[in-house]
């Protein structure tokens, strides 16, 4: 009789064992899915951060070439008012150079 009833505890002992492990690892797993939503939406802001990066960088690198060709062009102008050889060259060298310049950087990478 002893057998039996000490056979009885021991199975119910494993059957809840059993079952609190079942339990624990479907919890791991939702949890574990949960978070992955997280760390996706982590990445996609890590992603949205760089191209707001590269966007600012691109804008300000524009209006940089921008500013060297204003005064490019003001410097060929002045040249041509006044006629003077050297500096409507020095005008076209600056221009040329900046743009030759961003170009090369942009096929090198």
């Amino acid at each position: 009789m002893t057998e039996t009833k000490t056979d009885s505890k021991q199975e119910t002992w494993t059957t809840w064992l059993a079952l609190t492990t079942a339990i624990l690892a479907v919890l791991a797993a939702v949890t574990t899915l949960y978070m992955g939503k997280f760390s996706s939406r982590a990445i996609l802001d890590q992603g949205q951060e760089t191209n707001q990066w590269s966007y600012y960088q691109a804008k300000s690198i524009k209006s940089y070439i921008y500013e060297i060709q204003q005064i490019a062009i003001m410097l060929a102008s002045i040249a041509a008012l006044t006629k003077k050889k050297h500096l409507w060259q020095f005008s076209l060298v600056t221009a040329n150079g900046w743009l030759y310049y961003f170009l090369a950087a942009i096929f090198l990478f």
